[in-house]
């Protein structure tokens, strides 16, 4: 099955070089240097640019903070976020689940504005799931996780979902293809495989290494060794975790907070072009 994904995603990356993509991971608490579980997003879009806004509580919904898109200006849709209850999701496009609905797609977005305004943890977001109406209109791998230790991605079609609990003592890489889905279409296989290399051999693993190590940096996908300067060819097809097309790197973690009286919940971010955009770090104190 590597095999022939391989040789499709190759062929895809070719002919479409511009296919919305994303690389992202769950770092498990046990294999975290501060003993939170993380989530990472290295963003790639065909919108021009985003931003991270703050959402106020109401009485029926949780303030929360999500990056959006910069021509959505009233923030209706995340590409991942965080809440005050410790719960955080982000997605990566999925092209080898079953074919999306030609009648409602493109609901990612809206889906998970809808769990940061109303989920705890994990299961919440499985219960969610499973009360929305068919067709979802996604094929995505969700990436979520929670303030009590929960950590799951939900490999996730127009009529359900696979779930992936993600133990603390395992990192978990996702992109553009899903473990539970087809052997075509399977985009994104050398970016997922630089990102095992970079995070799977380190005992410990923080949200700076993530976004300074990984997603500033330059790194082939045969040899997994640092470039200065990335082949035409390679950075094209999409190969690199950096793209012309990348837009944002974000990681979020939870974590006691210094009073040890509470938890912080912190996003890393980099809401623009990840090789040059500085970092701006966000927290929500519960």
């Amino acid at each position: 099955m590597y095999l022939r994904c391989f040789v499709v995603s190759l062929i895809v990356s070719l002919l479409t070089p511009t296919v919305h993509a994303c690389t992202s991971a769950i770092v498990g608490a046990g294999r975290s240097s501060t003993g939170a579980t993380l989530l990472w997003k290295h963003r790639d879009t065909g919108a021009k640019g985003n931003y991270v806004a703050r959402h106020a509580a109401t009485d029926s919904t949780l303030e929360y903070i999500a990056l959006h898109n910069d021509t959505d200006t009233i923030g209706q849709e995340a590409w991942i976020g965080m809440n005050l209850a410790g719960f955080a999701i982000m997605n990566t496009a999925s092209y080898n689940l079953a074919p999306d609905t030609a009648v409602v797609k493109d609901r990612e977005g809206f889906i998970m504005s809808m769990a940061l305004r109303q989920c705890r943890s994990v299961d919440e977001f499985a219960d969610l799931l499973d009360r929305l109406p068919r067709p979802l209109g996604v094929q995505a791998n969700f990436g979520v996780i929670d303030a009590y230790g929960g950590a799951c991605y939900f490999e996730t079609n127009d009529n359900g979902y696979i779930r992936f609990d993600v133990p603390d003592n395992e990192i978990v890489a996702r992109t553009n293809y899903s473990h539970s889905g087809g052997n075509e279409k399977c985009l994104g296989i050398s970016r997922e495989a630089t990102a095992n290399y970079c995070l799977q051999p380190r005992k410990k693993v923080n949200a700076g290494y993530i976004i300074d190590s990984i997603s500033r940096k330059y790194i082939d996908p045969v040899t997994f060794e640092y470039v200065s300067l990335p082949d035409p060819v390679l950075l094209k097809k999409g190969e690199y975790i950096p793209r012309p097309i990348s837009t944002a790197s974000i990681v979020i973690e939870a974590k006691l907070s210094e009073s040890g009286d509470g938890r912080e919940y912190i996003m890393w971010s980099v809401a623009g072009f990840p090789p040059d955009t500085p970092l701006e770090i966000i927290t929500f104190n519960q």
